[in-house]
């Protein structure tokens, strides 16, 4: 396994150079890419079907939060492409809880 490199390497590089796509499990059957798309953001996929059940929904709202809380700062669920006031689910720091879009 090869150390990561850091975000301003990554970012500093041509526009057509290959990126880094960290993988990391933080449950077994749980996976989050990361892709380094931009020095404002932390850019991440994850497989829906992964996440099956109330287990796979607690796994992964603990993973936004341990996130969340290590920046100090709001995180956005949003479906792929969107901007967030289409996120669907997000985590506060300020009453470190996990909240969800209702009006949908």
């Amino acid at each position: 396994m090869l150390p990561l490199p850091t975000a301003a390497r990554v970012l500093s590089r041509p526009c057509d150079a290959e990126v880094p796509t960290p993988c990391v499990e933080p449950v077994p059957g749980f996976r989050a890419i990361f892709r380094f798309l931009s020095d404002e953001t932390i850019d991440f996929g994850i497989d829906l079907y992964e996440l099956q059940g109330q287990e796979g929904l607690d796994a992964f709202c603990g993973f936004l939060r341990a996130i969340g809380r290590r920046l100090d700062r709001t995180l956005f669920l949003c479906p792929e492409g969107a901007d967030v006031d289409l996120a669907i689910l997000w985590y506060e720091p300020g009453g470190d809880r996990i909240a969800v879009r209702h009006d949908r």
